[in-house]
């Protein structure tokens, strides 16, 4: 029977779980008394970079330079409010632009396109609803937008695929999740009735997690799995929200705000066992 167990014991709830291969990063973010924060390309970010305690979201390697979704609180003095986005240029970190102008959660390259989704609505005045693709000078709308924060990106069967809190994109109802065809904007098996936090490719399906029950009408607890027809459940799911997913080495792994799957007991880090 498929299931998820933990792998390590982390004392705390895990926040994001993200190994990138710069030269070796990670970005492994607390959320309790325990929190501890790392982020850093070891061999050019130092403690003097202060820019990066920040807490960047998400890391990226684009056209061999780390792209990183830092805003920057020493920035409001200069621009009245925090812009996002930064890329390294091995001296110091520069803006991207002229910054987009709230958080970002997460980038992907899509079709040799940098891919950003967040928080954010506009660079410069110009509108993005939410996801923007850089064009080497600047970020522009990627297509008709998004009602909602994008939380989590993903290529799946050569079509980009957006998960967070919207519910509709282009002119559809899409309930979490979103299939960009090329040209519209399309639901994906009904969409999952909570906010989608995280998603990845694993065993050839898409793994959409955070907070939800069901998907389409596929009970779900948190986490489930589109065969590119129709939903499934994964194991017992989870007892809290999943915040982010990893494909490492050929194995699944979710962090997040959860304690238990099943009668399995789990510290907000777990491993699917098929």
């Amino acid at each position: 029977m498929s299931q998820l167990r933990m792998p390590v014991v982390i004392y705390g709830f895990g926040w994001i779980l993200r190994i990138l291969m710069l030269t070796l990063t990670i970005s492994c973010h607390g959320q309790n008394e325990n929190q501890a924060e790392v982020g850093g390309h070891w061999e050019v970010w130092t403690p003097s970079d202060s820019i990066l305690l920040e807490r960047p979201r998400d890391f990226i390697e684009y056209e061999s330079v780390p792209i990183s979704g830092i805003c920057p609180i020493s920035d409001t003095a200069k621009t009245g409010a925090p812009r996002c986005g930064y890329r390294w240029n091995r001296d110091a970190w520069e803006l991207l632009g002229a910054g987009l102008n709230g958080e970002i959660d997460v980038f992907l390259i899509y079709q040799n396109d940098l891919i950003a989704g967040g928080a954010f609505t506009e660079e410069k005045g110009d509108n993005l609803d939410h996801m923007g693709r850089w064009d080497g000078e600047s970020w522009k709308p990627f297509h008709k937008g998004i009602n909602g924060r994008v939380r989590a990106l993903a290529e799946f069967d050569s079509a980009l695929i957006a998960g967070g809190d919207f519910t509709t994109a282009g002119d559809g109802t899409v309930f979490h999740l979103a299939r960009w065809d090329g040209n519209l904007w399309r639901h994906i098996g009904g969409g999952v009735n909570g906010p989608v936090r995280a998603l990845a490719v694993y065993g050839g399906d898409l793994i959409a997690a955070g907070q939800f029950d069901h998907a389409g009408r596929v009970p779900a607890q948190n986490i489930a799995r589109w065969s590119g027809d129709e939903w499934h459940s994964m194991g017992a799911g989870f007892n809290g929200p999943v915040h982010d997913l990893i494909v490492h080495e050929g194995r699944l792994m979710a962090t997040g705000a959860f304690s238990k799957s099943g009668d399995v007991d789990l510290e907000g880090v777990a491993r699917y066992v098929e």
